[in-house]
């Protein structure tokens, strides 16, 4: 049987949610061996680590093209602003998979405690 490959992207600032990103990865990987029966193999695409040649907005754009899912998980922080747009690269990973209809949109937040109550 072939399998097919679900790509999905994870979004969210890098600084505040690194253990975030971490346990999203290590979730959609659990969720393998579930899918085998069906074919399906879940690949989480995490650009939270290595260097790469492209800068950061347009390959952020482009592996969200490519997923079939895109997670947001979003915190306190807005990010790093692309000053072409005067928007966080977030923003505009979630509005590329918005612009797509067939990228699923899965968005979490993480719920901000107040000193105030």
């Amino acid at each position: 049987m072939n399998q097919k490959i679900v790509r999905v992207f994870i979004s969210s600032t890098f600084l505040d949610l690194l253990e975030e990103r971490k346990q999203a990865v290590k979730a959609i990987s659990e969720l393998n061996p579930s899918y085998e029966i069906t074919g399906i193999h879940l690949y989480p695409i995490d650009l939270r680590t290595g260097a790469r040649p492209d800068p950061p907005k347009e390959k952020c754009v482009k592996e969200v093209e490519s997923s079939d899912i895109l997670i947001g998980i979003l915190g306190s922080r807005y990010g790093s602003i692309d000053p072409e747009s005067d928007k966080s690269i977030t923003e505009i990973e979630y509005e590329c998979a918005k612009e797509k209809a067939s990228i699923a949109c899965i968005i979490y937040a993480q719920k901000i405690s107040s000193k105030n109550g």
